[in-house]
């Protein structure tokens, strides 16, 4: 009867051992903090995956059918094993943060001076690439960096929104003409972000960048040496390079992307008691830094 028990997700072997605890999933939304459609939807797709009912509604009540009992049961071990039944106290020992080199080299650090004075004996491992941004490396705990689609078991907090603009060094212009429009530069060299997505596509899609970097610190550097015009994220720039004028915007702020960090990490964790402290102070930094 439990032959295909294994097919389903532990988030879902989780919120179905909350919903048969409480009998309500009024509650369990409020506990798990997810929308009531979230665990309906859920639940009619274990019963799909199943082919069989485990829950017979009668009024405000649930009751178990004969295979929601072994299901249970199956969920309780589940949830037992990996010791998410009810909080603990013990603080886990450590937290893996992803994110991106250039939250990594500039915002982050601020971000854990304001964690470790709540958690100062907490052990952070920090690393940073496009490699870790897909959530598929169990030791990652937490990822701040660009919102992942189609992963229902991750909680995603929007942070930021920041504007990709168009900068070049006065010493590039001067040599090869400033654009007059964005059709114009197919006629200059462009610096980018690897794999970035830049607008209007029908403009972009036909220039073949002269340098691609998935570092932009490098990209920025070559900007400044007169190298290019290159797409680079506002908040990315030096303000000291603004006032001296080593670097300026073209094309009167035309915003060819966005990139939006979000706060991702694991719905049911047993580190949620820090990965819900960093979320809040992560949220509160860049809400700070927006004013």
């Amino acid at each position: 009867m439990t032959n295909n028990f294994d097919k389903i997700s532990i988030q879902k072997c989780i919120l179905f051992h909350h919903l048969v605890k409480e009998g309500s999933p009024a509650i369990v939304g409020r506990k798990l903090k997810l929308p009531a459609f979230k665990i309906h939807n859920d639940l009619n797709s274990i019963e799909k995956s199943l082919g069989m009912p485990l829950l017979l509604r009668n009024q405000n009540r649930f009751i178990l059918t004969e295979m929601g009992q072994s299901f249970a049961e199956f969920c309780r071990v589940i949830v037992e094993n990996i010791g998410l039944i009810e909080p603990t106290s013990d603080l886990p020992k450590e937290l893996t943060i992803a994110t991106t080199h250039g939250l990594a080299e500039t915002e982050l650090p601020d971000i854990l001076m304001e964690f470790y004075k709540i958690f100062p004996d907490i052990q952070l491992n920090i690393v940073s690439g496009l490699e870790y941004f897909n959530f598929t490396d169990p030791s990652v705990d937490v990822i701040i960096g660009p919102h992942l689609t189609n992963r229902s078991d991750l909680s995603q907090i929007h942070l930021t929104t920041d504007p990709v603009l168009l900068y070049a060094a006065p010493s590039y212009l001067e040599k090869y003409g400033t654009p007059n429009s964005v059709y114009d530069l197919r006629d200059h060299r462009l610096l980018a972000l690897t794999d970035a997505k830049l607008s209007p596509k029908e403009v972009f899609d036909t220039i073949d960048p002269f340098v691609t970097s998935n570092n932009l610190k490098s990209l920025y550097k070559m900007t400044l040496a007169g190298v290019g015009i290159c797409a680079l994220p506002k908040s990315r720039l030096q303000l000291s390079d603004i006032l001296n004028r080593k670097i300026v915007n073209v094309l009167d702020n035309h915003v060819s992307a966005e990139v939006k960090g979000s706060f991702i990490h694991r719905r049911f964790s047993s580190k949620k008691i820090l990965t819900d402290k960093l979320c809040e102070i992560s949220k509160q930094y860049f809400k700070e830094k927006k004013q």
